[in-house]
């Protein structure tokens, strides 16, 4: 009788436990050259805004302007290597890319 108690409260805990949600919230760095007022920064901070919003937060994106992460060439190497995850970039680009 013991034993069998015994199971059924481990069969209803395990059951209790995996349905417990989990948050898996999700971190992308985006760095950029830019200062605060130009125009990529601002776009980055909406883009990140509404990623956030369409994704209902599971996705938050933070900026980093003024080479924060480092120098353009810098940061698409830490995109390469998987320690950064978005960038704006101009001519650089072309070393990975050549009609972009």
């Amino acid at each position: 009788m013991r034993r069998g108690l015994l199971l059924v409260f481990v069969v209803l805990l395990t059951f209790t436990l995996s349905s417990v949600p989990v948050e898996a919230k999700i971190t992308w760095k985006f760095g950029h050259l830019a200062n605060e007022q130009h125009i990529w920064h601002k776009t980055a901070l909406k883009f990140a805004e509404l990623v956030k919003a369409k994704t209902g937060g599971e996705i938050e994106i933070v900026v980093y302007p003024n080479e924060q992460l480092g120098k353009e060439m810098e940061l698409l190497n830490m995109i390469q290597a998987g320690t950064a995850d978005l960038t704006i970039s101009g001519e650089s680009m072309q070393n990975w890319a050549p009609k972009a």
